[in-house]
């Protein structure tokens, strides 16, 4: 593991590269994410891949500046990484927010992909579950009275169950401790409320008709919170597959949201290492 910071105009992107022997990857994390959400993926790649990630701006060791986000933001970023790496042509992985990042810039910059893949996002959030997820929004601007506090109050988040040293990670590059001993996240959250409107209004359907790579959806059975409360809600996924014109999906039973990051699931990687490593004309069965 490689950590590495680059200049992006006047955004400091900090991230972290796991070094392979196949093709590069490019990873976006999620809404209110760092890149150690890649760590356990990575892992389970075991080198098959050249995996890249980055704190997108706003979040974890990179620049937050006061505005400036959104998806042309984002699309500038990942470019920037990759022209840092020499990768003319990439991979590019998205998770949740990072997945509806990633196919805006599929649709936008095509030339510079050679395929597309989408963890447990790629669609507008369901109304009901975007509201589920605003409780989670506001513990961002809140401080807490140490780190092992907040540490211990995420540990009693049922999707968190069962907690590991993956969590563990994650939330140190998380967590911020201030001078006087108390603790907040690292994200900035009015950056995450600008790319949560400017990202749930894009046109999805028109941008699915826009990628022309190979794509691949790795998807949960489960929600955030439950059984209903699913990002990628069945008619969001059959959207998806009318949409996409190369679209190969695979449905992990009994992963909720976020086990689809930091649980232990290797099939996500063996369908991502199957994927991204096999040639154009020979993609898993649709």
């Amino acid at each position: 593991m490689e950590e590495f910071q680059i200049q992006n105009g006047d955004i400091t992107l900090a991230g972290v590269r796991w070094p392979g022997d196949g093709p590069a990857m490019v990873c976006l994390h999620g809404l209110a994410a760092n890149v150690r959400q890649w760590d356990r993926l990575a892992e389970n790649l075991a080198g098959r891949v050249d995996l890249i990630a980055f704190d997108l701006r706003g979040r974890g060791f990179s620049s937050k500046p006061e505005s400036g986000y959104g998806p042309d933001a984002h699309l500038s970023d990942t470019l920037a990484v990759a022209d840092h790496f020499g990768l003319d042509r990439f991979v590019l992985c998205g998770y949740s927010m990072g997945a509806m990042a990633s196919i805006h810039i599929a649709a936008t910059r095509p030339e510079r992909l050679t395929k597309l893949v989408l963890i447990d996002g790629g669609a507008k959030v369901p109304t009901e579950v975007a509201d589920g997820l605003r409780p989670v929004i506001r513990r961002l601007g809140k401080v807490y009275e140490s780190r092992e506090y907040m540490v211990e109050n995420y540990r009693h988040f049922p999707p968190f169950h069962p907690w590991t040293s993956y969590h563990d990670r994650f939330f140190e590059r998380d967590i911020e401790t201030l001078p006087d001993g108390r603790a907040s996240s690292r994200v900035y959250s009015p950056g995450v409320t600008v790319d949560i409107k400017s990202l749930g209004a894009l046109d999805f359907p028109e941008l699915y008709r826009r990628v022309p790579v190979p794509t691949l959806l790795v998807h949960a059975t489960r929600g955030i919170l439950g059984e209903t409360d699913l990002i990628l809600p069945p008619a969001s996924v059959e959207a998806m597959r009318n949409g996409f014109a190369d679209l190969t999906t695979h449905e992990v039973a009994g992963a909720n949201h976020y086990s689809m990051a930091l649980g232990d699931y290797p099939e996500i990687a063996e369908e991502i290492a199957g994927f991204v490593c096999s040639l154009p004309n020979q993609s898993p069965d649709r």
